[in-house]
């Protein structure tokens, strides 16, 4: 399965086994008199979505804090997971701090939107850099912010 968030790619322990997907329909419901209904149908609403893994290695440590910064951001970030495309922030992530080399997760995303489930292709070369563009402007500073000098 492929699964990245911004520029952060999941591999190895760090793909989760499933992640849930999905949502509901929002639906206003009129109830008239003599028991007749009138439902108007108001348009999907994205769950939230969440997953878990492991960072195992010696990069365990700086991933779990760089998605730590990803969420601090407050950014909306791309999320693929696999042909899927959302645009997301981070509500939650949490992480388990058992050695230096092995950390578990737990983050949750809100969907911001969605293409219907069809990962989107950018029209033009323009649309790409200036994606590319936004994901470095967001980790630069999210690494100055998280600098001790």
């Amino acid at each position: 399965m492929a699964l990245i968030l911004g520029g952060f790619a999941f591999t190895d322990y760090a793909i989760p086994e499933m992640v849930p997907q999905g949502g509901e329909h929002n639906f206003i419901i009129h109830k008239l008199i003599g028991g007749t209904r009138v439902v108007d149908a108001m348009g999907p609403d994205d769950a939230d979505i969440s997953w878990s893994g492991r960072f195992q290695g010696p990069a365990a440590t700086p991933n779990a804090m760089a998605l730590d910064q990803l969420r601090k951001a407050g950014a909306q970030l791309p999320l693929i997971i696999d042909s899927q495309f959302y645009t997301v922030v981070i509500k939650k992530f949490e992480w388990d701090y058992q050695r230096s080399y092995q950390i578990l997760y737990r983050i949750t995303c809100v969907v911001v939107s969605s293409t219907g489930g069809a990962l989107a292709v950018p029209a033009t070369l323009d649309v790409l850099v200036g994606l590319d563009m936004g994901l470095a402007a967001g980790l630069v500073a999210s690494f100055a912010a998280a600098a001790p000098f």
